[in-house]
């Protein structure tokens, strides 16, 4: 039997009556907000415990699973005299058995456990029982939506019925109960909709779900259910949103404003009931449907994640159904506003996620080793081999064959003994170490989500507890062995793993962390040669290079000089798929740009603001362990950008990735086939006619301002074809500016009409791009294979003085 349930069936055998049957477990630990549970993921578990003695004590809850009974998960509580207190644990569901079951209940045991002095002891329930069984019900896959709301809101279960596609349980509903606390207990969950205002009585909840949303996740707050007050503590970077009215509306007409991800037609909804409509006003959010001019829905991008909020009661978003189809269990159908809002939200945008790092391989690429050389292991079997030859042949001469029995094992005895001692002294080369990587994301108010790997070696074996007071965790479960193993949550918020079976050598584990420092920026402006700053806070101590990204997807290689300033030239700019500028790139080189490759191909390519990755020394996690001799490692910090207006009068030059374009809607109607705005990609086509309208800004900080010159660079790839490049002037019009016939390479337009350059940094300037139909004697020699055309790409710098 294993080791560690036989030690859990110790405590239950030789737990007795020294301890009173009035302590009990009043509500046996199950998923906070979820129906199932996916294998290998981690689970908020609330419970309660009950003390109706009239002495107050310590006790420990701790819950494993019966497949893996050496892995327990467990919490400390204080329990007053006569008192009942509910808590909650963070347990990891095992992993998959059966190849060919998609579901299986997986099988928990809970016991109350008290520290009597000479060892824990289990405490009985009323019932006699020790301990608690429960089953949790895991599945390879599980829905990643989450629902928090009220057990009053049928409306907002309407709707979310409304967006169903086949599967029965496409979300999970928290109608009740605690709040997660801990950011880990929302492993795996992608989309959340907020409609409750429970939440404010959790101040620690609130941040949690804030860390969430940072770090990628995709929330919804339906703000008529919602406390504004929830909403703007949500908020990152900037932003807010005011409530300044509330009207009750029995018709409503939505409009979409000129650009919007939603698409539906200007609709007019009726209610029976009147419908509840607040109005607001926003700062920092893109409107993506109005009501007379107030907006029912908008849209804000908060760190890696996303916030959208509506305005107006679920009953707008979904057609209410009759008595008749209630009967025969219809579907509710989504109005066209409630379906595209659906669409674009639920849609699994973290299907863009950058490729998954495995941080705690590259960690122990930090620790190192010695390889003992090859002459020595060489010198030492030849050795062996001639001793041995010689052997035989004095055995063999004076026929005395016996002895070779006796020879033979002696020397590979010490042979062996040999190769064994330079192995130890290999090993005991290295120093005891702590190596980590870690990846840093920081917002504007100074919350961190750190993720990333931790390496130790080790030149003993033993047992160790280790303590991590950081919020956040360590994953040593999938790799330890030896006895029982527990992570216990204490009082004060601290976690420790306990019980921990540390062999000699090297162990790697991966982390996950949430940290509070001072706010830290990139402060940056323009000169003449490009952007130049300075890194604020407690973070830019150890730079040693860094890469800017811009919303465009544009990158630049930042280098910090000797007098602290963070230098970004044009000639830095980097190409695609290139991370650094050096010419040849050394170990720990070759692996910052596997790790920039992997982070940038995702979501983080194309930021809402310009955000700042660099290299520094790790930070000081607070994680108590075995005394290192020595600390290795790095760790890559992303911070926000925060621009400067250059000094009046000065004038300053305005690089590639600086200058931000998107397409709007052509004046001869639609939107460009040929370019995407979110993912910044130029389209091949073989159309006949293509129309595609830029139009470009730069940061408002730089207004007000003078623009001088603007260069436009289009790489194109046209043959056959007529490329006609319009500008559009003051007074609206279009003018042309350039004819390009059958464009294949590089071509450049500079513009210095005062007529063409606005001052407007979120239009200054608007370019049209007409690609005419191939021409006919063109078209009769080329295949239609080669009459596809490409605009390869496009790219504007400038020159202005500011005002």
């Amino acid at each position: 039997m294993h080791t560690s349930l036989c030690f859990v069936l110790s405590l239950i055998v030789c737990s007795s009556a020294c301890f009173a049957d009035d302590v009990q477990l009043s509500r046996t630990p199950k998923p906070t907000g979820r129906i199932v549970s996916q294998y290998e993921t981690w689970n908020q578990m609330s419970f309660a415990v009950k003390n109706d003695t009239s002495n107050e004590d310590n006790f420990l809850v701790t819950t494993y699973f019966d497949e893996v009974p050496g892995q327990q998960y467990a919490r400390r509580l204080w329990l007053p005299a006569h008192s009942r207190r509910q808590s909650w644990m963070l347990v990891k569901t095992p992993s998959k058995i059966s190849e060919g079951d998609l579901a299986e209940a997986k099988g928990m045991q809970t016991l109350v456990l008290q520290d009597q002095g000479y060892g824990e002891t289990a405490v009985a329930s009323d019932s006699g029982r020790r301990s608690h069984d429960h089953y949790v019900r895991c599945v390879e896959w599980s829905p990643k939506k989450l629902l928090l709301t009220d057990s009053n809101t049928p409306d907002v279960l309407e709707y979310m019925n409304s967006l169903k596609t086949g599967n029965a349980r496409g979300y999970h509903i928290q109608m009740d109960g605690e709040f997660p606390t801990s950011v880990t207990a929302y492993d795996e969950v992608t989309h959340i909709v907020l409609s409750t205002s429970r939440i404010l009585t959790n101040p620690l909840a609130i941040d949690t779900l804030r860390s969430w949303l940072f770090a990628g996740g995709d929330l919804w707050v339906h703000l008529d259910r919602v406390d504004e007050k929830i909403l703007n503590h949500l908020l990152s970077g900037g932003g807010s949103v005011s409530v300044v009215d509330e009207l009750d509306l029995t018709s409503i007409q939505v409009t979409g404003p000129e650009v919007s991800r939603l698409s539906f037609d200007e609709t007019t909804i009726e209610a029976e009931r009147p419908l509840r409509m607040l109005r607001v006003v926003h700062q920092g959010f893109e409107e993506m449907a109005t009501v007379d001019g107030w907006p029912i829905v908008i849209e804000k991008s908060v760190g890696n994640g996303r916030i959208v909020v509506t305005t107006i009661d679920s009953r707008a978003l979904y057609v209410p159904r009759t008595f008749r189809e209630r009967a025969q269990s219809s579907r509710p159908r989504s109005t066209a506003v409630g379906g595209s809002l659906g669409e674009v939200f639920f849609n699994d945008r973290n299907n863009q996620t950058s490729e998954t790092t495995d941080w705690s391989n590259i960690s122990s690429s930090y620790i190192g080793y010695t390889v003992t050389k090859k002459s020595t292991v060489t010198w030492i079997l030849l050795v062996f081999s001639a001793t041995l030859i010689l052997s035989c042949i004095w055995c063999w001469r004076s026929r005395q064959y016996f002895r070779m029995t006796i020879i033979s094992p002696v020397l590979a005895f010490f042979a062996t003994l040999a190769l064994f001692l330079l192995g130890s002294h290999s090993r005991g080369a290295i120093a005891p170490t702590e190596a980590m990587i870690q990846f840093a994301e920081l917002d504007r108010e100074g919350n961190v989500s750190i993720q990333g790997g931790r390496s130790t070696y080790r030149t003993v074996a033993g047992q160790e507890n280790i303590s991590l007071r950081d919020s956040g965790w360590v994953d040593f479960t999938s790799s330890l062995p030896g006895s029982a193993k527990r992570l216990v949550w204490s009082e004060n918020g601290d976690r420790s793993w306990e019980n921990l079976d540390l062999p000699a050598g090297q162990q790697a584990s991966s982390l996950q962390i949430q940290k509070k420092m001072m706010p830290t920026v990139a402060s940056l402006t323009l000169d003449e040669k490009g952007l130049v700053g300075t890194i604020s806070g407690e973070s830019d101590s150890g730079f040693t290079s860094g890469i800017l990204v811009f919303p465009s997807g544009d990158r630049s290689s930042a280098r910090m000089n000797r007098l602290g300033q963070l230098l970004s030239q044009p000639s830095d700019m980097l190409a695609p798929g290139q991370y650094s500028t050096d010419e040849v790139l050394d170990d720990r080189g070759k692996m910052r740009s596997e790790v920039f490759q992997k982070l940038l191909s995702g979501p983080r390519q194309f930021p809402v603001e310009a955000r700042l990755y660099y290299w520094k020394k790790p930070f000081d996690l607070e994680i108590e362990d075995f005394e290192s001799i020595r600390e290795d490692g790095d760790a890559l910090v992303s911070v926000p950008v925060q621009f400067q207006r250059p000094a009046s009068g000065s004038s300053f030059y305005l690089p590639k990735f600086i200058i931000h374009f998107r397409s709007i809607i052509n004046p001869t109607g639609g939107v460009s086939t040929v370019f995407n705005n979110r993912k910044r990609i130029w389209n091949e086509s073989t159309s006949s006619l293509s129309d595609t309208t830029l139009r470009c800004s730069i940061p408002d900080i730089f207004a007000p301002f003078e623009l001088s010159r603007l260069n436009v660079i289009l790489d194109l790839r046209i043959p056959g074809r007529e490329v006609r490049i319009h500008a559009k002037k003051r007074d609206g019009s279009m003018e042309l500016l350039k004819v390009l016939e059958s464009p294949v390479g590089r071509q450049e337009i500079e513009i210095q009409s005062a007529e063409f350059l606005h001052q407007d940094p979120s239009d200054v300037l608007t370019l049209h791009i007409h690609v005419g139909a191939i021409q006919d004697v063109i078209a009769q020699e080329m295949n239609a294979d080669n009459s596809s055309w490409k605009i390869e790409r496009v790219q504007f710098e400038g020159w202005a003085k500011s005002q």
